[in-house]
């Protein structure tokens, strides 16, 4: 790429000047006139040498009041490195942390297990602020292997990766046990004992694993072991999410919930819109009933 100067030659005579130029093959690749006597020129940044000669040497004046070129080119870069250094780092910055985890999201009814989500993610190495190189379609059969859920679907929104799970049906009955035992956390809303000792009562909240009939019962004023008989039902509260690309009616959210729990009854459904999806908020009462013995 070549060199260019623009100069501006002030003086008498312009013409006789720029056949002066021409002759001693100085090149004239921008000519522009202000007035009588002022002239614009470009030449290449080689021959400034013999243009400041020979305008000396006949009286003119000049000045240089511009580059570009290569010359100029450089002068850019050197003028803004720090701009050019700057835009380098967040762009390279923007890349490293587009891929890092800043949050995991659970939705759906499996968002009660997120704890044992999340351990399965650690052991393939994803976690909350770390570089996210995983497989979602291997994360989502080791999700469905353990057999609690009937539906995974992951997917990495930005920093967010997001986590669509449903919980599988599963039988709550045991035909014999020395007690029974909540397999969810919530209050007790009726309870039956024909056999053994209840522990808790109507009104009670339980926790997941917590005894509630114990396989006991007094005679003559003594414990004795017994097989359980009896029956309880929980009312467990819960609050999940789910994301869709439109509007939904609310059936459809319930008919998503009843594929896990049957007995069910939402309280509250809200929804924000999020660019080109919709995010649902969901509140419901889910009751399970625990049998053992018979």
């Amino acid at each position: 790429m070549k060199n260019f100067c623009t100069y501006k030659i002030t003086g008498l005579n312009l013409d006789f000047l720029i056949e002066k130029l021409k002759r001693e093959n100085i090149p004239l690749y921008l000519l522009k006139k202000e007035g009588k006597k002022g002239l614009i020129i470009t030449t290449s940044k080689k021959t400034e040498k013999k243009l400041f000669a020979i305008t000396n040497g006949l009286c003119y004046n000049v000045i240089k009041i511009g580059e570009n070129g290569l010359f100029k080119v450089k002068e850019f870069f050197i003028k803004r490195l720090s701009l050019i250094l700057f835009s380098l780092i967040f762009f390279v910055s923007v890349i490293i942390f587009n891929g890092v985890i800043l949050k995991i999201e659970v939705f759906g009814s499996g968002a009660v297990k997120k704890q044992e989500i999340i351990e399965i993610l650690k052991n393939n190495g994803v976690k909350e602020f770390l570089f996210f190189n995983a497989e979602t379609e291997k994360l989502e059969r080791e999700i469905l292997l353990t057999g609690d859920f009937s539906f995974c679907s992951i997917e990495k929104v930005g920093n967010r990766l997001k986590i669509n799970a449903n919980l599988s049906k599963k039988e709550k009955v045991e035909q014999k046990s020395y007690s029974l035992c909540s397999s969810v956390e919530g209050i007790i809303v009726s309870l039956k004992v024909f056999k053994g000792t209840a522990v808790k009562k109507v009104g009670d909240f339980v926790n997941k694993g917590e005894e509630i009939i114990a396989g006991y019962e007094n005679i003559n004023e003594e414990p004795k072991k017994v097989e359980v008989l009896g029956e309880v039902k929980i009312e467990s509260f819960f609050t999940t999410q789910f994301i869709f690309t439109r509007k939904v009616e609310d059936g459809l959210i319930f008919r998503i919930l009843s594929e896990e729990k049957e007995d069910l009854k939402i309280t509250s459904i809200n929804f924000i819109e999020l660019g080109d999806k919709y995010e649902y908020t969901v509140e419901y009462k889910s009751y399970t009933t625990l049998s053992v013995g018979g």
